[in-house]
């Protein structure tokens, strides 16, 4: 005789041997594993998840915070894993603070080197200023010498010129009266002889005078055309005079 069983029980039955199963698959595990083992175990597990959100971040940062925070709640419990998440932000905030400390440093320095250019460039500035009126005032000063030495130097050129023209009247002078000088001591060696050897009616003494008169004529006349022409002088001086004569 067959037994018919209802569906309902049969499905009853069936879970209830399903859960029976797993209840003694799990015996067996925590009887070949152990507390320890079982937590080692759930620790990697967790940790694996964790390291799989890390390396799907980007698509889904969601699951990342929720695999961190169970990794970390399971190993160090639940004020372990605030502390955890308080030294993180920390760890954030300091490097964030770092970042920005860094950034305005950089700033600042640039700001420092841009003053110190303007300072470089103003100082500069000033004293190229400084420096271009003062070659100014050199090149005025320079051009109003050279004025004044044209003018002085057009004087000077005019005395030089009067100077060498009186300079060379004066050694044509002098050279005429060097050989108007030998001239007469010659003519006077002459007048010596004839007077002494072919003038025999005069006496001695008058001769010895006559020779020491033309010895000596040359010095005395000398000093007496020198006061004549001195009076000559000083009688023209009274006269109006040429302008370029005296150039």
């Amino acid at each position: 005789m067959t037994t018919n069983t209802p569906p309902d029980i049969t499905d009853q039955l069936n879970k209830t041997l399903a859960q029976i199963n797993t209840y003694i698959e799990n015996s067996a595990e925590e009887l070949r594993c152990g507390p320890d083992c079982q937590a080692l175990e759930a620790t990697k597990t967790l940790k694996e998840k964790y390291e799989a959100a890390k390396a799907n971040v980007a698509s889904a940062p969601g699951e990342l915070q929720t695999a961190e925070k169970n990794y970390y709640t399971y190993i160090m419990g639940t004020s372990g894993y605030n502390d955890y998440i308080t030294n993180k932000l920390t760890d954030q905030a300091n490097t964030v603070k770092k970042n920005i400390q860094t950034v305005t440093n950089t700033l600042i320095n640039e700001m420092k080197n841009l003053n110190d250019t303007y300072k470089t460039s103003y100082s500069s500035y000033t004293y190229l200023s400084k420096l271009d009126k003062k070659y100014n005032d050199e090149i005025d000063e320079l051009e109003q010498n050279i004025e004044k030495a044209s003018i002085t130097t057009g004087d000077v050129t005019t005395n030089d010129r009067k100077t060498y023209y009186e300079k060379q009247n004066y050694d044509d002078l002098l050279e005429y009266y060097k050989i108007s000088l030998w001239l007469f001591y010659i003519l006077l060696i002459v007048f010596t002889i004839m007077l002494f050897v072919m003038n025999r009616g005069m006496s001695i003494v008058k001769k010895i005078l006559f020779f020491v008169f033309f010895l000596f004529f040359p010095i005395f006349s000398t000093s007496i055309a020198l006061w004549m022409i001195r009076i000559f002088y000083n009688f023209t001086e009274l006269f109006p005079s040429n302008v370029y004569t005296k150039i």
